[in-house]
């Protein structure tokens, strides 16, 4: 059996079933386990509406009594009971090495002319699961001129981050234009010819195992990008094997004030900010 680790928990890796431990980090192994087939809950019956991204799990008590139990990812996250989720793994990433971004310091910006670059419009076509909303998110990362590898995302409290969640897109909003700014790079990309950053869009599914969303090389670094879904083709921005021909067009982006990205699976706007 490989192991493999991720941001977020473990997963254990037969063929392409996997066994994901969802709160490795608070998980106390002498507690009775939470068992999951990774099913979510449909908000859309008849009142079920306030059970939006839950999952369906079963608990046993000390005589072996099964009960079920809805779980949503902040109680998988703080709760202390073991929770495994089974779910389908793809092969390709059993095979990758275990490397990650690495978290560097940020490269602080040089000038005025790397201020930052933010997205405003966007727009999804897909709606890939039955819930009220789909949880629109990015991951990206940058390899500089000397082949350093960053994040360039942060969370609310200023940290790096693999990922950040867009916007949750209603049902009634798919295939509609819509806005909401978003800091998408505030790390210095120049020169804009020696600096990439690849990124991808994609339906996130937390009780997932996290799966391919494209790898590129430049400057002698690799970085890879993944994302937590059901599926490998719950892409919005990148077709995975494309993504290594898609850095940001920073040059363009810089000198037109901005630049749209389309597909049929959807549209995000990149702006550069100028103070």
């Amino acid at each position: 059996m490989l192991e493999l680790e991720f941001g977020v928990g473990k997963v254990f890796v037969t063929t392409i079933s996997v066994l994901l431990l969802g709160n490795i980090e608070n998980a106390d192994y002498t507690k009775q386990p939470i068992f999951s087939s990774g099913t979510y809950v449909n908000n859309q019956l008849a009142g079920q509406e306030h059970y939006e991204d839950y999952i369906v799990a079963w608990f046993a008590d000390s005589e072996g009594n099964f009960s079920e139990i809805l779980l949503n990812e902040e109680t998988t996250l703080t709760t202390t009971h073991p929770i495994f989720i089974i779910d389908n793994a793809e092969v390709e990433i059993t095979h990758r090495p275990k490397s990650r971004v690495k978290v560097e310091q940020p490269k602080q910006l040089e000038n005025m002319a790397t201020s930052w670059y933010s997205s405003n419009e966007y727009q999804i076509n897909h709606r890939y699961e039955n819930s009220t909303h789909s949880e629109f998110c990015i991951t990206s990362a940058q390899i500089d001129e000397k082949g350093l590898t960053y994040l360039i995302f942060r969370d609310f409290n200023g940290n790096d981050t693999e990922w950040r969640t867009l916007a949750d897109v209603h049902k009634n909003d798919i295939n509609k234009l819509l806005y909401r700014w978003f800091s998408f790079c505030r790390n210095d990309v120049l020169p804009f010819n020696q600096n990439f950053i690849f990124w991808n869009t994609y339906e996130r599914d937390w009780a997932k195992s996290p799966k391919n969303l494209g790898y590129a090389t430049k400057n002698g670094a690799t970085i890879y990008l993944y994302g937590r879904r059901q599926y490998t083709s719950e892409w919005y921005a990148y077709n995975p094997a494309q993504l290594a021909n898609n850095p940001v067009d920073l040059n363009t982006i810089y000198n037109s004030w901005a630049k749209w990205h389309d597909n049929s699976n959807g549209r995000l706007k990149i702006w550069r900010i100028q103070p």
